[in-house]
C-alpha cells in the first residue's frame, strides 16, 4: 500500500493540483520538500525568495524575456548582445543525445552541460582519464 507521501507526489506528477492557486500550492510544494513554511511577504532564505520571485514574475509582462534568460544557450545570445561575445564562453556544440557528442573532437578540457535542468553537469579536467559511462550515468539521473 503506497504511503500518503507518495499518492500526493504521484497526483503532482499528474497535474490534479493544477486548479490549486500557484501561491497555495508553492506553499504545500515548499513544506513538502523542505519541511519548512514558506515565508512570502518577507522571504529571507535563497529558496524563499526564488518562490516569491516565481510568483512576482509570473505576473509580469517581461514573463517571456525571463523564459529565455532561463534556457541557457539563448542567455548566452543574450549576453552576448548586451555586454559583448567576449564575455560569453564558447559553446563547442549542441545535442540531442548523449550519445550524439563527438568526444574525439572535444578539447583537453570541457565541461558538458544540460540545457533542460538545473545541476546536470558533467566536468571533464582531462579527456585522457574522462569515464564517458559514468558520466553518461550522471546525466541519465538528471
Amino acid at each position: 500500500m503506497p504511503t500518503f507521501k507518495k499518492l500526493l507526489s504521484i497526483a503532482e506528477r499528474r497535474g490534479y493540483f493544477r486548479w490549486v492557486p500557484t501561491r497555495l500550492f508553492l506553499r504545500y510544494k515548499y513544506r513538502r520538500v523542505t519541511g519548512k513554511r514558506l515565508h512570502l511577504s518577507h522571504p529571507k532564505t535563497f529558496n524563499e525568495k526564488l518562490q516569491a520571485l516565481k510568483l512576482l514574475y509570473a505576473q509580469s509582462p517581461d514573463l517571456p524575456r525571463y523564459t529565455q534568460m532561463a534556457d541557457k544557450l539563448r542567455a548566452k545570445e543574450l549576453v552576448a548582445e548586451q555586454a559583448g561575445a567576449e564575455y560569453v564562453i564558447p559553446t563547442l556544440g549542441v545535442w540531442e543525445r548523449f550519445d550524439d557528442i563527438p568526444f574525439d573532437e572535444l578539447p583537453r578540457q570541457f565541461v558538458l552541460k544540460t540545457n533542460h535542468d538545473s545541476g546536470g553537469v558533467v566536468l571533464c579536467p582531462d579527456k585522457a582519464a574522462f569515464d564517458r559511462q559514468k558520466a553518461k550515468k550522471s546525466w541519465k539521473r538528471t
